[in-house]
């Protein structure tokens, strides 16, 4: 073994390497083998996992425009610590719309007032797609 600080020797990184090779071996079988046995599964006419409806995306892409949102959606508070913040609807320079809130807010810890920077985005899952 080399002394601390020192590097080792070729031989002895050579054999270090080794158990990690067997590693990289013991995962690839156990890989093929979840595979095997979720073909398997399939086999029997079983779907792996219940069939899902429409994602967020699909189901609220349609729903509105940006326009509509900006006129109707209305600011809300929520508390951190001590602090209410007003989180008000923003147009994102993504394009996409939702909520938005920046403030700093002092939280107390053991004792200490720490000053957070706060930043909350909520963007609305599909509003990039709204006209």
């Amino acid at each position: 073994q080399p002394a601390a600080g020192g590097s080792a020797s070729a031989s002895s990184r050579g054999a270090a390497q080794a158990p990690a090779a067997s590693g990289k071996a013991k995962r690839k079988k156990q890989e093929a083998d979840g595979a095997e046995a979720q073909e398997a599964e399939n086999a029997g006419g079983r779907p792996s996992k219940a069939p899902r409806g429409p994602s967020a995306k699909e189901r609220q892409s349609s729903l509105m425009s940006k326009e509509d949102f900006m006129k109707k959606a209305k600011s809300f508070k929520i508390q951190i610590g001590n602090t209410t913040l007003t989180v008000n609807p923003k147009e994102f320079s993504t394009g996409s719309c939702g909520f938005s809130c920046s403030s700093k807010v002092v939280v107390d810890v053991d004792g200490a007032p720490l000053t957070l920077q706060c930043s909350l985005n909520l963007p609305v899952i599909g509003s990039k797609e709204w006209s």
